[in-house]
């Protein structure tokens, strides 16, 4: 059921803004082939994390920075242009400020911030 899918996908928001999982754990998905079920998960999971402070989203998002791996976030940068931004707009407008934000930390000239 999704509402399994989805307290999952905030279980894991909540472990990376914690630290107890750094965010490169993230290498391993397949941004570009996400099925149906996949993308709510990460949506569900991308609005959690978003929904952190901006000092806890930063620290957990920033190791994907401008020195972080290109491929994963790529792949990130990928999967919100695509799928979370129009998300956001339409439904979670009051994300968009950390969504806004997310995007300068994950932006290769901004040099992480």
């Amino acid at each position: 059921p999704l509402n399994k899918v989805a307290n999952t996908a905030k279980l894991l928001a909540q472990l990376l803004n914690r630290g107890a999982l750094p965010v490169t754990v993230l290498k391993v998905v397949r941004w570009h082939d996400l099925d149906q079920r996949a993308l709510f998960f990460w949506q569900v999971c991308f609005c959690e994390l978003l929904n952190a402070s901006t000092d806890v989203m930063t620290r957990t998002m920033l190791p994907l920075g401008s020195d972080g791996p290109a491929e994963l976030r790529d792949g990130v940068l990928l999967f919100i242009k695509r799928d979370l931004e129009r998300l956001v707009r339409r439904t979670r407008k009051d994300l968009f400020p950390a969504l806004s934000h997310l995007l300068r930390i994950l932006s290769p000239s901004s040099g992480g911030m």
